[in-house]
């Protein structure tokens, strides 16, 4: 025992010491260190060392008083992080032994990936949930030269089974996929193995990286296929979205909602006929025919438009059909109007 509880609460728990106490475990009291505080015959509160002060009691003699937070419960089950309990005042308050140390950072199911050692006692290593860990956001920062890309790469190694540049094959984390983007290249080095002189894990560089344009989203395909600086852009880029947005329905039929920007397969080459065929679309106005455009298909027969999927087709006759017949449809006019003039 190092000394009693003399305050309590939800953020730190408050330690009285006797200075022939401090004397002889300082080694042990610093700060980060962990101390057991009972709270019951079963079950004792874990806290990390916060601060230390000394104090001058009414008898002139020097005192410590020490604190620290709570990080979880120690029972008969074991280490359980967090605990709605918080010991009274006079409670024992002991140094966290090597036991109990190995009961929170141990090996078992659940936290069996290790990361490292504690900073306060090398002996301990330090096991964590990696499903936990890796599928959250992590960062990893530093001055230069401290280590950053050094700390991520041994992780990954870790993860992968490799050590001492050879296939340890054991992989910690099972079924783990992992994407290194390494704009500087900085982590090739670290996944190759030195006695077969080759990667452990696939390197693709940018000569081999090829990405299809169809996994573009709609920004990035408007600035490659559209000039923003033209006046009309914006009807450009109407039809553009429609054009795309109608290619994707086509083939993705199976999808119940297609957007400009779901990543699905569509034809560039249509899309460029469609626009292209559209550009130059004329619909004949011709009495009791139906407004919409027509072709003349392979088979030399004409087709009405009426879901703009033919228009992705390049047709040598695609809307030839229009022009021929608004020409005769006026010379036809032309007759009418003549014969009422002349009708004999």
């Amino acid at each position: 025992m190092i000394g009693k509880v003399s305050e309590s609460s939800a953020l730190e728990i408050t330690t009285r010491m006797e200075f022939e106490d401090f004397e002889k475990n300082k080694d042990n009291l610093k700060i980060g260190k962990y101390l057991q505080i009972s709270i019951g015959n079963h079950e004792s509160l874990i806290a990390s060392i916060k601060g230390i002060k000394a104090i001058a009691d009414n008898d002139n003699k020097e005192k410590y008083i020490m604190t620290a937070e709570p990080i979880g419960i120690i029972d008969d089950n074991g280490f359980s992080p967090g605990s709605t309990l918080l010991p009274s005042p006079t409670e024992l308050v002991d140094i966290a032994g090597q036991d109990i140390l190995d009961k929170i950072f141990q090996d078992n199911k659940k936290y069996s990936f290790p990361l490292g050692y504690l900073v306060q006692n090398k002996e301990v290593q330090l096991n964590i949930d990696g499903n936990t860990f890796f599928s959250k956001h992590i960062g990893v920062v530093g001055s230069t030269g401290s280590g950053k890309s050094c700390t991520v790469a041994k992780i990954l190694q870790e993860v992968v089974g490799i050590q001492e540049a050879g296939n340890v094959n054991i992989m910690r984390q099972k079924n783990a996929h992992i994407i290194i983007f390494d704009i500087h290249s900085e982590y090739k080095s670290a996944f190759t193995l030195a006695d077969e002189q080759k990667l452990s894990l696939n390197y693709l560089d940018v000569e081999k990286l090829k990405l299809p344009y169809w996994l573009m989203n709609s920004e990035e395909l408007e600035s490659i296929f559209i000039e923003s600086n033209e006046s009309n852009s914006h009807n450009q880029i109407s039809q553009f979205r429609r054009a795309v947005i109608l290619n994707k329905e086509k083939y993705n039929p199976l999808l119940s909602k297609v957007t400009y920007d779901t990543p699905v397969y569509f034809s560039i080459e249509e899309v460029y006929n469609y626009i292209s065929n559209m550009n130059d679309e004329v619909i004949s106005k011709v009495a009791n025919e139906e407004q919409v455009p027509k072709i003349i298909n392979d088979n030399g027969e004409i087709e009405v438009i009426k879901d703009k999927r033919p228009i992705f087709r390049k047709n040598k006759n695609l809307f030839q059909y229009h022009k021929q017949r608004i020409q005769r449809h006026q010379v036809d006019r032309l007759m009418e109007n003549l014969i009422g003039l002349f009708p004999d």
